[in-house]
């Protein structure tokens, strides 16, 4: 039987143990800066119970000016960007795990229960919902009339998005111990890319599930089972023909998108993920350590320990400047040149999870409790 850990990046970082007293490392406390930046918050909204007690990321997603949101029990969203004004709200009483995502005119979000489900865009009426074999963890977004779910048993299926037909499935052997969780698979160039929990990176056909190449981004060590975990459970990124990827325990790397070469690769481990704005990869380690390096090569051109195991999300690029969240709620603002903070805000005392969204100069933070909070830096 497959054991599923929640948190046993804390377990190994802190240093706890099942039979001893707890010496685990206590999150960094705030530091104190002078800020540099102003932020303003145009609008929030509470968009619901957020994730409730389950370790799940649901992000939101945005297109044009809507902005939509779902929370774990399956209250559906539709929100105006700008204003915050509600455009359609469902409640649909589903233990939602996974999502939300879209594209095509199509809202698409996973469930608890084994199901992928179907919305339309337009007003959040039920499409279809189409059984799956077993627990949906991320859901990709739309495209080529094809949405692909990653579920908890470590397959990937393909489905039709006009019917909700499943027109192939395919997975790796999931290992005996993994993190709760799994990164969103990735359309991309008429193909998906996915990320498992054996540390391997693999680009499939998405008209078939064919597979056209796989990367070893880590290699298990050690004797336990919590010692040889290598998930990719973080964000990775597409950029100009070049996969970016981290793993839990393992590496971070670049990995070629034709031929799933690794161009580089340097020792890393992550389970929030990173993303890539211009020549700069920024990723958040599993010690919350901002890194930023160089997007060619991997080597580093700064990092910000500040914020060590405070959880802090994947980082988000708005302007100027790298974003984090954390387990407090706070968002961090950081100068993307030298990673030296330059604001700091509050938005859901409940935590963040999934890394802010920037969106047209906005910056979109959905909290643990479900508190969607817009953000604008002043001039």
């Amino acid at each position: 039987m497959r054991l599923i850990v929640l948190m046993a990046a804390v377990l190994l970082l802190g240093g706890c143990s099942l039979f001893e007293t707890d010496n685990s490392e206590p999150p960094a406390k705030l530091v104190e800066f002078k800020p540099s930046l102003r932020v303003a918050q145009p609008w929030s909204y509470d968009t619901g119970v957020g994730v409730g007690d389950d370790w799940i990321r649901l992000y939101p997603w945005r297109e044009g000016d809507a902005i939509y949101t779902v929370d774990s029990e399956g209250h559906v969203l539709a929100l105006d960007l700008r204003k915050g004004k509600v455009l359609w709200e469902r409640y649909l009483k589903m233990p939602v795990t996974g999502g939300i995502n879209g594209g095509e005119g199509v809202l698409v979000f996973g469930t608890g229960k084994g199901e992928v489900v179907a919305l339309s865009q337009k007003d959040g009426s039920l499409l279809w919902k189409t059984p799956v074999s077993s627990e949906v963890l991320a859901v990709s977004r739309v495209l080529l009339g094809t949405v692909v779910a990653r579920t908890n048993d470590g397959n990937l299926h393909g489905i039709d998005i006009g019917t909700g037909s499943v027109r192939w499935q395919a997975g790796r052997r999931t290992p005996p111990l993994s993190l709760r969780g799994a990164s969103v698979p990735l359309i991309t160039h008429g193909g998906v890319i996915a990320g498992f929990d054996n540390g391997k990176l693999v680009a499939l056909s998405l008209a078939d599930g064919r597979v056209a190449w796989e990367a070893t981004i880590a290699v298990p060590r050690g004797r336990s089972e919590l010692e040889r975990m290598v998930d990719i459970d973080g964000q990775f990124v597409e950029q100009d023909g070049v996969v970016y990827v981290a793993t839990y325990q393992g590496r971070l790397a670049a990995v070629g998108l034709a031929d799933g070469r690794i161009i580089w690769s340097r020792k890393m481990s992550s389970f929030m993920g990173l993303t890539v704005d211009g020549g700069q990869v920024y990723a958040t380690d599993a010690w919350s350590t901002v890194w930023a390096v160089d997007r060619k090569s991997g080597a580093t051109l700064w990092k910000q320990p500040a914020l060590r195991l405070r959880t802090a999300t994947a980082p988000a690029v708005v302007g100027r400047w790298v974003v984090v969240g954390d387990h407090e709620g706070y968002l961090h603002w950081m100068d993307k040149f030298d990673g030296h903070f330059v604001a700091r805000v509050r938005s859901d005392p409940d935590g963040i999870r999934v890394p802010p969204l920037e969106a047209e100069g906005f910056l979109l933070s959905l909290g643990n409790g479900g508190e969607l909070n817009v953000w604008k830096v002043l001039d």
